[in-house]
């Protein structure tokens, strides 16, 4: 059972990796403010190895690939149910995002500040099924360095959301802050 969930523990990421890749020609291009250079690689080195770490249980790595217990069918399944909920989450959120999504932290020209749908339960739902899929997988695999890349990538994506409410808040001014105080950042009633 364990190369069975292994295996179905990807496919909920080719499906998210698709659909973004799909998704991302649809963006808006119009730029008017975007995170510098820097920041971006910052970013996408933490979220490398998350991944790497993540990916771990896959790779001929020696201790840091093996299990810290047996994920049998029920955690494994448990898992995966757990990502295939956090990829919805997160197809949900960057649908209602619509054009106004972009890969980096930008404001977009005209953005809008959007408050329906997952927006109205979190104020970073896509980050929030993002680690949701992560968690998920750290499950299915049951490695430590699954849940290390789990760790961080919540620290990358804390350090992004810092960045964007700044910007929100600057770009929205009082309505960001009567939104913020209302709806939580990642997890409903708790963060």
């Amino acid at each position: 059972m364990t190369a069975l969930t292994d295996l179905a523990a990807l496919v909920p990421w080719l499906i998210f990796f698709a659909t973004w890749w799909i998704w991302s020609w649809r963006a808006r291009a119009e730029v008017a403010r975007a995170e510098t250079v820097a920041s971006r690689y910052f970013h996408l080195v933490l979220l490398y190895a998350s991944f790497l770490l993540l990916g771990a249980r896959l790779l001929p790595l020696g201790p840091v690939s093996a299990r810290l217990y047996e994920a049998g069918p029920a955690a494994g399944w448990a898992g995966i149910a757990l990502e295939v909920g956090g990829l919805a989450f997160a197809i949900w959120a960057r649908a209602a995002l619509g054009a106004n999504w972009s890969l980096n932290v930008a404001v977009k020209r005209d953005h809008r500040l959007v408050l329906a749908g997952p927006y109205g339960i979190v104020r970073h739902p896509i980050y929030t099924g993002l680690l949701a899929m992560f968690l998920g997988a750290a499950l299915a695999f049951g490695t430590a360095a699954g849940f290390a890349g789990t760790l961080l990538m919540a620290i990358a994506y804390l350090r992004k959301i810092r960045l964007e409410e700044r910007w929100m808040r600057e770009e929205f001014g009082d309505a960001y802050d009567t939104y913020a105080a209302r709806v939580r950042a990642l997890v409903p009633f708790v963060f």
